[in-house]
C-alpha cells in the first residue's frame, strides 16, 4: 500500500497539508517499508486554498475497496483530480497523512476516495507504518474550520 505523508523536510510530518513543500510516498508491505519516494507539492508556493479541491460529481471515484491493508487499484486516471496538484500527484495513494488540513480539503479528499488522516505523530515512516497497521488515530480536531483557518501560517 502507498501512503502519502505531508512533509517539509522528508523526515517529519508537516503541519498543514496544503502548505508543505513535498509529500513522502511510503510503500508499506506486510508491516515493512519497502519503498520511499519524495514528490514535490506542485502548489507549495500557491495562495490557492486547499478547500478548492475538486468536488467529484459522484461519490464513486474508482477507489472503492481501498483501505488499510489492501493494495488497492489505481482508481482515477491521471489528471482527473480536477487540476488540484496535490491530488493529481498522489492519486496512487490510499491515504494522505498530515498534522492538519482545512475542512474543505478534508471532505473533498474523502469524496475522492482518499483517506485524510490527521495526526500528532512526528516522524514520516512511523506515521505510515502505524497507518498501515491500523494503529494511527485520526485526530479530526486538527481540521481547520473556516473560523480558525488562516492561510498566513506555515
Amino acid at each position: 500500500m502507498k501512503v502519502a505523508v505531508a512533509s517539509n523536510n522528508g523526515e517529519t510530518v508537516g503541519q498543514h497539508f496544503g502548505r508543505v513543500r513535498q509529500f513522502v510516498v511510503v510503500t508499506v508491505e506486510d508491516g515493512v517499508v519497502t519503498g520511499r519516494e519524495i514528490r514535490d507539492n506542485p502548489n507549495a508556493r500557491s495562495t490557492r486554498s486547499p478547500s478548492s479541491l475538486p468536488s467529484p460529481s459522484s461519490p464513486a471515484s474508482g477507489r472503492e475497496g481501498r483501505g488499510r491493508g489492501s493494495g488497492g487499484g489505481r482508481g482515477r486516471g491521471r489528471g482527473q483530480g480536477g487540476g488540484f496538484g496535490e491530488v493529481d500527484a498522489l492519486e496512487d495513494c490510499v491515504a494522505i497523512i498530515a498534522g492538519g488540513m482545512g475542512e474543505g480539503a478534508y471532505g473533498n479528499l474523502q469524496r475522492l476516495g482518499i483517506e485524510p488522516v490527521l495526526t500528532d505523530a512526528r516522524r514520516v515512516e512511523e506515521a505510515a507504518l502505524r497507518y498501515a497497521a491500523g494503529d494511527l488515530p485520526n485526530l479530526e480536531e486538527r481540521i481547520h474550520t473556516g473560523r480558525d483557518h488562516d492561510h498566513d501560517h506555515d
